[in-house]
């Protein structure tokens, strides 16, 4: 299928499977705009606006919505860390097929998960923020222990105990169970 085809493909699917935003929430599909190599279709509520984009350069389909009177948009990773289906794979929508199978998950943890964001709800828009800060900061720590971990090795190899500690105490909750085990044993001896 052409690059023109997998976006028309995508927005015509985009239209009726979330059609369901528009009888059961009130949305109005307000664009659809395709350009070379993305797609996106925007929806309009009362209180809501949300986007649902195609990119065919990582073949990669995103979400974003946020209420008409905050600020922040979220993204289809706040909607998957607040509904607590970080661990639903999407991959990626190289197909039509592949397509389908990523916007029906989309629409189940939007029907199942979403009411309060779909309806404009200010307090669920408020608890996705601090929840979506929450997840962001999460990442940073995990991203900074990542860098962490080479230096960790050396200092474990040199058993500088001390540097252990200073090194790894500060991510103690995000360490796997021998990085734990080897911060206890560093604690104990340093």
């Amino acid at each position: 299928m052409t690059d023109s085809g997998l976006l028309t493909n995508f927005t015509d699917t985009v239209q009726v499977k979330f059609k369901f935003l528009e009888k059961k929430f009130g949305f109005t599909l307000v664009g659809i705009d395709r350009q070379a190599r993305t797609a996106c279709v925007s929806y309009q509520s009362e209180n809501v606006l949300l986007q649902i984009t195609y990119n065919l350069v990582d073949w990669e389909i995103g979400v974003t919505f946020r209420h008409k009177d905050e600020e922040p948009l979220f993204d289809k990773f706040d909607l998957l860390y607040a509904a607590e289906c970080q661990s639903v794979d999407f991959g990626v929508a190289f197909s039509p097929e592949m397509i389908c199978t990523w916007l029906d998950k989309l629409t189940v943890i939007l029907k199942t998960k979403g009411h309060g964001y779909l309806v404009g709800d200010k307090k669920a828009y408020r608890n996705l923020r601090k929840l979506a800060n929450r997840r962001r900061n999460l990442q940073k720590q995990k991203l900074a222990l990542d860098s962490l971990r080479d230096e960790f090795d050396r200092a474990w190899q040199d058993k500088n105990y001390h540097r252990v500690v200073d090194l790894l105490a500060p991510y103690s909750d995000l360490l796997t169970h021998t990085e734990k085990a080897k911060l206890d044993y560093a604690k104990r001896h340093a």
